[in-house]
């Protein structure tokens, strides 16, 4: 896999091509939700062989729906999981020293300004708890329509990018980590229409980027 052809793309082309597979091939919103729920799943037993316990994060967005979709799988495999849908309010503490990893879902397109209360606090929590972290999409805190800086950010050790690379995310290695694709169940054709390359998910649900 050639690495270097995925550039960055913007949040409306992703938002274009998901409508087209639903409208055209018939890929709708749950089975993305549940194909990227695969895919997390599968970059965790892949490449993290020594994660057993893991926090799942959820919003009230699709990332959140991706990020649940993906706690049930990890758990179905064997791990043990725990899943939190954070929404305000918000009073739930954690004790982020008893997992080996934590799932990013809070935040994805919905992030508009600074992420505030509780998601603020609890992006600081993460941060500070020195704990692995498998971002959703992009890190809660990068701002997917102008691949800009919020405050406060997830710094991700890894970031799983559902079916296009998203803006911001290379040039910010700090809190994106180490970037991958993630396969939304999205059809090479409709890539193909939107003038965008495909990735390869022939082999696995996830393409290692960089």
């Amino acid at each position: 896999m050639n690495a270097g052809k995925f550039v960055n793309f913007t949040t409306e082309e992703m938002l274009a091509l998901e409508k087209l597979a639903s409208e055209k091939y018939g890929v709708s919103t749950d089975q993305m939700m549940q194909n990227a729920g695969r895919a997390l799943h599968d970059f965790v037993a892949g490449e993290l062989s020594e994660v057993r316990r893991v926090l799942v994060l959820a919003g009230k967005g699709n990332n959140g729906g991706d990020a649940m979709a993906a706690a049930d799988l990890l758990r179905e495999s064997g791990y043990e999981v725990v899943a939190v849908r954070v929404e305000a309010p918000f009073e739930k503490s954690f004790d982020f020293s008893r997992f080996d990893l934590i799932i990013d879902g809070l935040f994805g397109f919905s992030l508009k300004g600074n992420p505030r209360p509780p998601i603020d606090k609890i992006i600081e929590q993460i941060n500070c708890s020195k704990v692995p972290v498998l971002a959703v999409d992009v890190p809660s805190g990068l701002e997917v329509f102008s691949g800009k800086i919020m405050k406060p950010i997830v710094k991700a050790t890894y970031t799983l990018s559902l079916g296009m690379l998203k803006k911001g995310l290379r040039e910010n290695p700090d809190y994106a980590g180490k970037i991958c694709l993630g396969n939304l169940g999205i059809p090479s054709i409709a890539y193909a229409e939107r003038g965008i390359a495909a990735p390869d998910f022939s082999e696995k649900n996830y393409v290692l980027i960089g």
